[in-house]
């Protein structure tokens, strides 16, 4: 959300006088699956409700259930605006050319294996290659929180043009994957 926040600043707050390169990791310019949240609240809502009434057996565990996803709207109101859908992503993608360079790096899990990986980490790479992501992004490329397109979408008829870049790796692994950082380091800062 850091990337979406910044170019909020400088394509709405006039932040465009003070900055003048923005180099964004795995941002979801044109939004994420994730921020469909308040659509998956609703559907484990409904079908807790429908378990509650049709096992009451579970009530308990259901009504746990319910406070808990009712209560979880307080904690990912900036993760629904990062669905596609939102005003927030619109608004921002609607925005006028703030004259600014931006660098775009996205992360492809497709090629990446780093067996010097701590366990974990090999473990989300191998889940971002599983059924699940692929449902999820069509089978499309993506860094396990935002699709490589979704990265990538900062409108190419800026000035500058936005540099962009794909790397082999993940969301979680910008900072610290080999090829990431040989690509941030060959990045012209100034």
């Amino acid at each position: 959300m850091g990337g979406l926040v910044s170019r909020w600043f400088i394509e709405q707050e006039g932040g465009n006088k003070v900055v003048d390169h923005l180099v964004m990791c795995g941002t979801p310019n044109a939004g994420s699956p994730f921020g469909k949240i308040s659509g998956a609240r609703k559907i484990s809502s409904v079908l807790t409700t429908l378990g509650i009434n049709a096992f009451p057996v579970f009530a308990p565990f259901g009504g746990a259930l319910l406070y808990a996803l009712n209560r979880s709207k307080m904690l990912t109101g900036c993760l629904e605006q990062m669905n596609p859908d939102s005003e927030f992503v619109k608004t921002l993608n609607a925005s006028d050319d703030p004259g600014v360079r931006y660098t775009v790096v996205a992360g492809d899990t497709r090629e990446y294996m780093k067996q010097s990986d701590q366990l974990a980490a090999r473990l989300i790479a191998k889940l971002a290659r599983g059924f699940l992501f692929d449902k999820l992004y069509d089978a499309a490329a993506h860094d396990i929180a935002v699709s490589v397109d979704s990265i990538r979408a900062v409108p190419a008829n800026r000035q500058p043009p936005p540099a962009k870049r794909t790397i082999t790796g993940h969301h979680l692994n910008y900072f610290v994957n080999a090829e990431s950082l040989k690509t941030l380091a060959a990045l012209d800062w100034q």
